[in-house]
């Protein structure tokens, strides 16, 4: 890993441990953190506690594998800039990497959420009960992740109105938020739908049509009743969540995004994994933040 982000230029520090890391800080003004979650001594989320409140300013990315995805919530909620989850595309960590390094060049970490949270309108969001402030003030705080976010709910409680909130607070606002119910799309349709096609890609295929993928690029993607994906686009969808990329129908080259997903809904999710019907890795990616919505009764 350090010889491929040095072949782009970056003058990379290597540390075998936590304390080496702190000690190297102590000395040294570094323009990111990378670290893993497992390591001699000290966990990478107990080094992140320590960077954050001794150097705030410096953005801090978290590699992290399923079994540690609560504490990498709590990563998020205290300022994590981002977390990697295994395995990873390293062209992909490449670019968060860069975009951590970008946003301490610019403005520093701490006064960015800042400057956005004045410059960002405040959304009309009305709630009196101490579960829902609860709710809004979790999605302040994972909105300027890019960590992916499963709403569950029952129907009629707000799902997509809080991935809407999510867009809106996030430094994504100005750039498309793209909505679409998998329930809605006939199965048939679904794939070219999220994903586009090339002409002559099937029978009527007169012209290439971009996909919601691509609509909804360098902003947010809401997928709405998400347990309603066939097993042909759960593959395809894990794909596009671990690499960037994906084809559309027809195409011979892939497509890259960079799309922060939303996805919701009133089903089980895991209880379908327990039955067979859903993808357990999927789940690990749809589900790094879950906020989950009470009933309106």
């Amino acid at each position: 890993m350090q010889v491929a982000f040095e072949k782009i230029g970056m003058k990379t520090l290597v540390a075998d441990c936590a304390e080496e890391a702190l000690q190297i800080l102590e000395k040294t003004e570094v323009g990111c953190v990378l670290t893993d979650v497992t390591m001699p001594g000290m966990t990478g989320f107990e080094m992140h506690k320590i960077i954050a409140d001794k150097w705030p300013d410096t953005p801090v990315i978290i590699m992290t594998a399923y079994g540690t995805i609560p504490q990498a919530i709590a990563a998020i909620r205290l300022g994590a800039f981002e977390f990697v989850t295994k395995p990873f595309d390293l062209d992909s960590l490449k670019k968060i990497v860069s975009a951590a390094i970008g946003e301490k060049k610019g403005l520093h970490g701490a006064e960015a959420r800042t400057k956005r949270g004045e410059t960002r309108s405040k959304p009309d969001f009305i709630a009196e009960s101490a579960v829902m402030k609860e709710i809004y003030q979790t999605v302040e705080q994972v909105a300027d992740a890019r960590a992916t976010v499963l709403v569950t709910g029952e129907s009629g409680t707000g799902k997509e109105v809080i991935s809407k909130l999510l867009h809106d607070l996030s430094p994504r606002v100005k750039n498309p938020f793209v909505a679409a119910s998998c329930a809605a799309i006939p199965e048939s349709l679904l794939e070219s739908e999220l994903f586009g096609y090339e002409k002559g890609a099937f029978t009527g295929a007169n012209n290439s049509k971009p996909g919601r993928f691509e609509l909804a690029d360098e902003g947010t993607l809401f997928l709405d009743e998400i347990g309603d994906i066939p097993p042909l686009i759960q593959v395809k969808l894990l794909r596009v969540l671990q690499e960037r990329e994906f084809e559309r129908l027809g195409a011979t080259k892939p497509t890259r995004v960079n799309v922060r997903l939303i996805t919701a809904t009133n089903r089980d999710l895991q209880q379908m994994v327990d039955e067979g019907i859903f993808r357990l890795d999927l789940l690990y990616r749809l589900k790094v933040v879950e906020i989950h919505l009470p009933p309106l009764r």
